[in-house]
């Protein structure tokens, strides 16, 4: 009978070991939307993502999506979003999120409103190696 450690060594030789992609959604709305963390932002993302944002804004490439975080920060500054679940296989994930804020800065030629925001989306991601590519498009409710 094989230890459970010889077991573990030879199913790593035969399977590669996946990313961990459920931790990377959750560090990537931990780190870069909640606590606006620039650095997890060119860790977390690929520079070719294409993305589709909650207020409509379609982005593709990295420096498109830094403007477009820069953009959301500048006009809800408590911007927040918490996971509510997270259902992932291989390398798809689909997160299901809750998502608040306070419209307090300009955006789209508004000036801040001082009014709460809060919603919910969908939002299904494909990763590739340790960084995603975001093939992300968020989905409302009403």
């Amino acid at each position: 009978m094989l230890s459970a450690a010889c077991r573990k060594d030879t199913i790593g030789e035969r399977i590669p070991l996946l990313p961990d992609y459920k931790s990377l959604i959750r560090r990537y709305y931990s780190e870069l939307w909640n606590a606006w963390n620039t650095t997890a932002l060119l860790e977390l993302i690929s520079p070719d993502i294409v993305f589709r944002g909650s207020i409509g804004t379609a982005v593709n490439g990295i420096e498109e999506f830094k403007q477009y975080v820069s953009k959301i920060r500048a006009a809800f500054p408590d911007f927040h979003n918490h996971i509510e679940e997270l259902i992932g296989e291989g390398g798809k994930i689909v997160a299901r999120l809750t998502y608040t804020g306070t419209h307090q800065g300009e955006l789209f030629g508004f000036s801040g409103t001082e009014r709460k925001i809060s919603g919910h989306c969908h939002l299904p991601v494909s990763g590739r190696q340790d960084r995603f590519g975001f093939r992300a498009w968020r989905q409302e409710k009403a």
